[in-house]
């Protein structure tokens, strides 16, 4: 477990309320500004090393460049205070498998089909778009 999860309420000009996820490069967080604002999701390294630091860098700058519909909003990158991150928006929703199994609308689809076939032809839709905003700045995925 990170420093900050052990010791630590507050990072930057955030307040921490909780852990959303982890990786394995790091861990992010739901945080509040501490001036007031929207809360945003805080990733931070799960180790400190210059290799983690460029990687975390690397991964601000390039999501900095994708701007769709289908990508999180960035906020800020610091790597000036005790441990380095970056913000951006917090998405709530549900996993990919829970969002096309939710809505099995139509009995007469068949007992077998585990999904919604509209909502999984439209979420493979985005993910298509998505990995083609990623092609187009000459990244793949």
């Amino acid at each position: 477990d990170s420093f900050l999860e052990l010791n630590a309420h507050t990072l930057g000009g955030y307040r921490f309320l909780g852990v959303l996820g982890r990786g394995g490069m790091g861990i992010v967080y739901e945080a509040e500004p501490i001036a007031g604002g929207p809360r945003v999701a805080l990733k931070t390294l799960q180790t400190s090393s210059a290799a983690s630091l460029a990687r975390l860098k690397a991964e601000f700058r390039v999501a900095a460049d994708l701007a769709h519909p289908n990508f999180v909003k960035l906020g800020e990158l610091d790597t000036t205070d005790r441990e380095p991150y970056f913000t951006m928006e917090i998405v709530r929703g549900q996993s990919f498998a829970d969002y096309v199994r939710a809505s099995f609308e139509s009995a007469a689809a068949g007992p077998n089909l585990p999904c919604s076939e509209r909502r999984l032809r439209e979420s493979l839709r985005q993910l298509a778009d998505g990995l083609a905003a990623i092609h187009a700045i000459g990244l793949i995925h």
